[in-house]
């Protein structure tokens, strides 16, 4: 059902302008389902489809590096973005999922009103967590690719057995922040590293792997575990 409001000259300007922030919908069957992990990858919906490949990386880059942009699904208004820091991808989610829910709430508030005419504030200026000055919904998202690639989680075997936890965890923290550190629970001496930056990762792999530490060299491979967390 139609409403209109003759008194309003600027009602049809007003509502262009709310409609562009309102998100479309996607139907569910074109996403996979949230997940509570974090992880490097983010799975962005509900696009605008004429947003191109650099607009996404420079609203995405304020939270972090941006690795990779994946745009084949651009015209559902979905956009993959693979950040190489589990923290900027996290805090980029966050954002955008903040932005989603005031937006939502905003149109809640001015659709209430367009019976008493009496409309919210302005929108409020452009900031961090709009797409191309839209708001957006994200989740995070695990690649089907990401099975044997670096996902910022090694494992250290052949270390010698004298080299304490906090011993191990200064060598590799030498290289970047690590954001956990366990020993295998069936196999002591054998530990699984994991850092926030798959970048720092690769640089310990390289800088480490066959590296006499003591009376042994190292052995260091990348791992993924079957779930595609990186739990241990």
């Amino acid at each position: 059902m139609q409403m209109y409001h003759p008194m309003m000259s600027n009602y049809n300007e007003t509502m262009y302008y709310q409609y562009q922030w309102l998100p479309q919908p996607v139907p569910p069957s074109t996403l996979p389902l949230p997940l509570a992990t974090p992880t490097r990858t983010l799975l962005l919906c509900t696009v605008p489809t004429h947003v191109s490949e650099t607009t996404i990386r420079t609203d995405l880059q304020v939270f972090g590096e941006v690795k990779s942009v994946e745009m084949e699904r651009l015209q559902e208004g979905i956009v993959t973005v693979h950040f190489y820091d589990l923290r900027h991808s996290a805090t980029a989610l966050a954002a955008i999922q903040n932005r989603h829910i005031q937006q939502q709430y905003r149109m809640r508030l001015h659709y209430a009103a367009l019976g008493s005419l009496n409309f919210p504030p302005p929108l409020p200026p452009l900031a961090d967590g709009l797409v191309a000055g839209c708001a957006i919904w994200a989740q995070f998202y695990v690649p089907r690719t990401s099975a044997g690639s670096n996902q910022g989680i090694l494992m250290v075997r052949y270390l010698d057995p004298v080299v304490s936890s906090s011993g191990v965890l200064e060598i590799f923290e030498s290289y970047g922040a690590v954001k956990e550190l366990r020993e295998a629970p069936l196999q002591r001496h054998r530990w699984f590293v994991e850092f926030f930056d798959i970048r720092d990762a690769a640089a310990a792999f390289l800088g480490l792997n066959g590296k006499r530490i003591l009376r042994k060299h190292l052995k260091i491979s990348f791992i993924t575990f079957p779930d595609g967390h990186g739990r241990m």
